[in-house]
Formats: structure tokens, sequence, C-alpha cells
């Protein structure tokens, strides 16, 4: 089967349509090793000036967050990096036409698939993902007893996540 790692990293928290940082997915077909597949995949970064006028909010908080944090320099480097947000959207959908996962992957489905919802809904776009069947790494965490590093990259956490699925697949196959 083919699946769809997804991690996204954001200025909102719970299920808020906040402002979207960075979408990052990768794609892994889970009968191969994971270490010998070139695991396509994307990352990109959404324009703040677009999602503000589309209504999504900045949850002050987490900007304060970024702000002193050790990732500060990276934060403002993604702010001056934000393209168009429907190319987001055109990257997530062509990845799940051409790769026809089964299942996405997130961190947590009450959290990155509703904001990414309300990020494709504020802009007017469908959601890519909605038809997949959603599985949370916390799950897979719990059943093989690893703890992925928060790097706050989207795509280095996508990496991160890759083991930690691939781990739970070998060790419950009927769970999925």
């Amino acid at each position: 089967m083919i699946h769809l790692v997804l991690d996204l990293e954001t200025l909102c928290t719970g299920r808020n349509p906040g402002v979207v940082l960075e979408i990052a997915a990768l794609i892994f077909d889970d009968t191969q090793p994971i270490d010998t597949q070139p695991l396509p995949g994307f990352t990109t970064h959404p324009g703040l000036a677009e999602q503000l006028a589309a209504g999504l909010i900045i949850d002050s908080k987490v900007l304060a967050w970024w702000n002193h944090s050790d990732r500060r320099d990276q934060f403002l480097d993604i702010l001056r990096r934000g393209g168009p947000n429907h190319r987001a959207h055109g990257l997530l959908t062509n990845c799940c036409q051409q790769y026809k996962p089964s299942y996405v992957w997130t961190r947590g489905t009450d959290f990155d698939l509703p904001i990414l919802a309300n990020f494709f809904r504020a802009l007017g776009e469908s959601d890519p993902l909605e038809n997949l069947r959603s599985l949370d790494i916390r799950t897979a965490n719990l059943a093989v007893g690893a703890k992925p590093p928060h790097t706050h990259s989207a795509l280095e956490d996508c990496r991160a996540d890759l083991p930690i699925i691939a781990a739970f697949l070998k060790k419950c196959p009927s769970h999925v």
C-alpha cells in the first residue's frame, strides 16, 4: 500500500483556522524497505499575506513561542520564503493523483488535518486528503516505543517519522 506522511508548521493551535507556515509530505510504499526508496514528496511555504486576507489567524502565543525559540531564524526565513498558496494545493493534489496513497499519517489526526482543511477552505480550494484514511503517528510511537524529535521543520519531522511508521507496520500489520 502507498502511504503519505504529512506534517505542518503553523501559527495556530488546535483546530483554529490558522496560518500555515510549511506543508511537507513524503510518499512511501509499505511493500519496500524505506531506506531503499526514493521517497518522493515536497515541502512548500504558503504566503502569509494571502492567508491573512482569507481570514486565517495567528495565535499570539504561538507567534511568541516562535519569536523566542531557538528556531527564530528558521521562522523568519519561512516567512520570507512564502509563495503562492495555490501551489500548496497543486503539489498535494498532484502527489495524491500520481501516487494514489491509501493512507495519510500525521502527528495527530485531530490537529494537522483539520488545520489543513481549514487552510484550503479559506482559500476556496478542495481538500485533496479528504478521502484518505488518516492514521496517527502517535499510535505508532506508542506501539514501538519511539519518541521522534520535533525539529519544527515539517519535512524533517516527516523524515523522522518514516522509520517509526515502518516499524509499526512490521509489528502491527493488521492495524492498517
